[in-house]
């Protein structure tokens, strides 16, 4: 669905009307809103099944829906503009999430969504985010990306929607409360974002370095927000459980230095373990300097732990 807006059409004509006014604008949006609805009716999946061209149809006129999306411009006074009103009083985003949900929800397809919501939410010239009818469907869509065993490239990109997400709350905090409450809706433990970035701060490589990197913003905000420090401290065994991930490492490196003798593949290891265990010192470093007072006895203590036990 956002492969053409990452892409750009090259082969057939251009989606974006060059200096149209936002009156044509908005009449564009609505008739291409009326032809998808046409189709999501027509083709529930649920009741009558879908036809093979349904999906792409859709996916060509959200397309130009979401370019003229993310150029509008604010109104008078920073109201919404006319678009963006028009796609939160008709619940644009959720209903073609909820369809999309109802057919086979494929890697394809959450890759699909999550280049479409991190594209918005890095480019709309709108506060997006602030409306909840726009962050209830992303809320869904990653809880539907949660839990072990994602192919690669959904995981790399739903860190990569993360990591945006985290850099908005650190610009504009007042969005932080909806993401709780929304997170709520979805049965999740109050804050979504956390959660989902921990199985991810220790991975090498991008991925890894954008969880720790969108994880630091949050402690950050732990330290003026105390809902946010108050739902890792109660809520979530990070502190402890990431000091023990670490001190495992520091067993094995000792494993690794006292029981194998001398050789290129023991050596390798202990040295890629140990860089690990460096990296994860320097992270809680970072923690106990910027968190929340009440965070901090517990990123002390585990920092303690991982520099008490720290190979030399």
């Amino acid at each position: 669905m956002a492969s053409m807006v990452a892409n750009g059409n090259q082969d057939g004509p251009s989606v974006v009307l060059q200096g149209a006014d936002p009156e044509t604008c908005m009449i564009v949006f609505k008739n291409h809103w009326a032809q998808v609805v046409k189709i999501l009716e027509k083709h529930d999946p649920l009741r009558s099944g879908t036809l093979a061209s349904a999906p792409s149809a859709v996916q060509n006129y959200v397309e130009h829906m979401l370019f003229l999306l993310m150029e509008e411009d604010c109104g008078k006074a920073g109201a919404m503009g006319p678009i963006l009103e028009f796609v939160v009083l008709e619940n644009v985003m959720e209903r073609l999430f909820v369809w999309s949900l109802r057919r086979e929800f494929t890697d394809a397809m959450k890759l699909e969504q999550l280049k479409m919501y991190e594209m918005l939410v890095c480019q709309s010239r709108q506060p997006l985010l602030h409306h909840k009818p726009v962050l209830r469907p992303l809320m869904m869509l990653l809880s539907a990306c949660s839990g072990s065993g994602g192919a690669p490239d959904v995981e790399a990109q739903l860190v990569l929607l993360l990591h945006q997400l985290c850099c908005v709350l650190a610009k504009d905090p007042s969005v932080l409360e909806l993401f709780f409450h929304t997170s709520e809706d979805q049965g999740a433990a109050n804050f979504l974002i956390f959660s989902l970035l921990i199985p991810f701060i220790h991975r090498e490589g991008t991925v890894g370095q954008q969880a720790r990197d969108a994880l630091l913003l949050i402690m950050s905000l732990s330290a003026e927000n105390r809902r946010v420090a108050q739902h890792v401290a109660e809520n979530t065994f990070f502190c402890p459980v990431s000091a023990t991930i670490c001190h495992i490492c520091q067993i094995r490196i000792r494993f690794e230095i006292h029981h194998r003798e001398c050789h290129v593949n023991g050596t390798v290891t202990c040295v890629l373990l140990k860089g690990k265990v460096d990296e994860v010192i320097y992270l809680w470093s970072a923690f106990v300097e910027i968190t929340s007072p009440l965070l901090s006895p517990l990123c002390t203590t585990s920092h303690s732990i991982l520099t008490l036990g720290k190979c030399s």
